[in-house]
C-alpha cells in the first residue's frame, strides 16, 4: 500500500485488520449467534437470493473462501424450482443447511438431475452450480 500512497507523498502506518462482511458473520459473530436473533426462520421457502459479485469480494486478495467451489451448504436444492439435486448426508437424503441448521461437514455426494434443469433459468444457482445445471 504504502508503495502506492508514495506515489503522492502519503504514508500509511496503521495496523488495521481489513475483513469481509462474509467473513465477520461467519467467523467473527457466527452462524449460532445469529439463529438466536432471528424471529422469523424461512425454512422451506424457495428465495433466490443475488449476493453481487459475491459480495464485491477479492476473495483471491482476502483468502477467505473460493466462490467458484461449491461448499455442499444445500442451498441450491432450496433454491431450484425443478428439483433437480439431491444431498446425501450419511447416506440419507438431506436438505443441510435446514436440517443442520449450519454448514455440514459430513456431505458424501451431490447429484443434479440435469434432465430437470431448464436452460433459461436465470436463478443465481444456475450460475454458481459446479455441475453448470
Amino acid at each position: 500500500m504504502n508503495e502506492i500512497l508514495s506515489s503522492i507523498k502519503r504514508k500509511y502506518s496503521g495496523n488495521s485488520v481489513v475483513k469481509h462482511i462474509a467473513e465477520v458473520l461467519y467467523l467473527d459473530i457466527g452462524p449460532d449467534q445469529i439463529s438466536h436473533i432471528i424471529k422469523k426462520p424461512l425454512y422451506g421457502l424457495k428465495v433466490a437470493a443475488f449476493y453481487g459479485c459475491h459480495l464485491v469480494r477479492p476473495s483471491e486478495i482476502m483468502n477467505f473462501d473460493d466462490p467458484s467451489k461449491c461448499i455442499y451448504c444445500g442451498e441450491c436444492v432450496i433454491l431450484c424450482p425443478y428439483n433437480a439435486f439431491k444431498l446425501e448426508v450419511n447416506d440419507k437424503e438431506s436438505i443441510p443447511s435446514i436440517d443442520l441448521e449450519a454448514f455440514p461437514t459430513l456431505i458424501k455426494e451431490i447429484e443434479v438431475d440435469v434432465k430437470k434443469c431448464i436452460p433459461d433459468c436465470k436463478l443465481a444457482c444456475q450460475e454458481g452450480c459446479p455441475f453448470e445445471a
